[in-house]
């Protein structure tokens, strides 16, 4: 929320900067291997400050691009709603957003109940061979099935965006519809998947 807060005061490039730090804050333990599930994180575990202060925010923040940003606030302000003295848990905040938006129960699975770890890795166009359009690989060397969008720039300066599903530690493909040559594609230009390496997108 703290980045969202960032984002609505200071604009658009100031809520980047803030989660460009809890990227960088906890890329090196999802680069080590020495996470834990996310709904099991306590102080007694090392990563707990970079689990908790850094992935946290980074897996609220796809939940809400994800489900929409109407609905994630809805869903808190839900929990919220009643007596000072009510204790909330995550649980709570989980029920409440599957049930405005049910396809977020699969980020709880994947984000907070079990640990994945994307990598993912896109590369150049090639011919298609359908005409008019150009094929683009995309391979996961991580773990975890993700949904992302690749954009596509061409020399006029047009950009294309597609809707892909990347498997886990595997390879995918989609064909993008264009006559022009691609002079630049990257996958999730939001950086909104949690990744072990961001260097290759």
């Amino acid at each position: 929320l703290a980045g969202l807060y960032f984002e609505d005061r200071f604009g658009k490039e100031a809520g980047r900067e803030a989660f460009a730090r809890f990227r960088w804050t906890y890329t090196p333990v999802a680069k080590s291997g020495r996470d834990a599930e996310l709904g099991i994180q306590t102080i007694l575990i090392p990563t707990y400050s970079q689990a908790a202060l850094a992935k946290g925010p980074l897996v609220l923040r796809l939940m809400a691009e994800t489900a929409g940003r109407d609905k994630f606030i809805a869903a808190l302000r839900a929990i919220f709603a009643g007596p000072q003295t009510k204790v909330v848990t995550p649980e709570d905040f989980r029920q409440s957003l599957v049930k405005s938006h049910p396809e977020a129960e699969k980020f709880f699975q994947q984000w907070v109940e079990t640990i994945i770890e994307p990598d993912l890795v896109i590369g150049i166009p090639q011919p298609s061979d359908r005409a008019g359009f150009q094929r683009i690989n995309v391979r996961n060397l991580g773990t975890g099935e993700v949904p992302a969008q690749i954009v596509a720039t061409t020399d006029s300066g047009k950009q294309l965006t597609v809707a892909i599903m990347v498997p886990s530690e595997n390879i995918t493909s989609t064909d993008i519809q264009t006559a022009e040559k691609i002079g630049a594609v990257e996958i999730d230009p939001e950086k909104l998947i949690i990744q072990s390496d961001y260097d290759n997108d």
